[in-house]
């Protein structure tokens, strides 16, 4: 790795060496506990306050805190730890590399890339405090590749913040919006019919069929 490099990019580097899969792609994997060990060590060398919230077994989230004054909003900086799994004949593995000017390896965009971002932001934001009129909170997730557990769990903890930045990979355009799910129920009711008189049944299958293409129409005009 270079000194020449800019602070990001030796970051993302040293974090892309940390293999961090989520135990659901490696049953062998230690999951989030390497890079949670060495950003625990980056904030505390910071003297920024680390919190560890326990969310599975021995995995936990890390909030580390830059508190200015406790009266002053709070900014979140969130990204998440866990990578999904090597795959093998591909770039994506524990090796970071360079080429054409772009940084491969497992976790460089999703999300170790804005990880490293945040973690050299938070560097020069300590050595401006004086200057800063937010606290400023950096959320280091765990289990954000299968349900989000992680990030669940901190939302439930109620947290003081006012404005969240979510490091997920946009292309480098600004989203003001997060995926969300809504679950609920849909029951068509069919009407049973002999096959001699089936003109004076209603077949369920088809009710739902429309239900279906209704549905897709909705989730084209959304993400449209």
């Amino acid at each position: 790795m270079s000194d020449a490099l800019p602070r990001p990019v030796v970051l993302l580097q040293h974090l892309i060496e940390i293999p961090s899969v989520n135990p659901a792609y490696d049953a062998k994997s230690s999951g989030e506990l390497l890079v949670a060990r060495f950003i625990e060590r980056w904030a505390d060398g910071l003297g920024l306050c680390v919190e560890k919230q326990i969310v599975l077994d021995g995995r936990y989230n890390l909030i580390c805190r830059l508190v200015i004054d406790e009266n002053l909003p709070t900014l979140l900086f969130e990204s998440h730890m866990d990578t999904v799994g090597i795959v093998p004949g591909t770039r994506a593995d524990f090796m970071p590399k360079i080429e054409g000017g772009l940084l491969y390896g497992r976790g460089a965009c999703d999300t170790k890339g804005s990880m490293a971002a945040m973690i050299a932001a938070v560097e020069r934001l300590v050595s401006q405090r004086n200057q800063l009129a937010c606290n400023i909170q950096f959320l280091a997730a765990v289990d954000e590749e299968t349900i989000g557990s992680g990030s669940l769990l901190y939302a439930r903890s109620s947290p003081n913040v006012v404005a969240a930045i979510v490091g997920e990979p946009t292309g480098n355009r600004i989203v003001n919006a997060h995926k969300g799910v809504f679950r609920d129920r849909i029951t068509v009711v069919g009407k049973a019919a002999h096959t001699s008189v089936a003109s004076e049944g209603i077949n369920a299958i088809d009710g739902m069929a429309d239900v279906i293409v209704a549905l897709r129409e909705v989730s084209h005009r959304l993400t449209g």
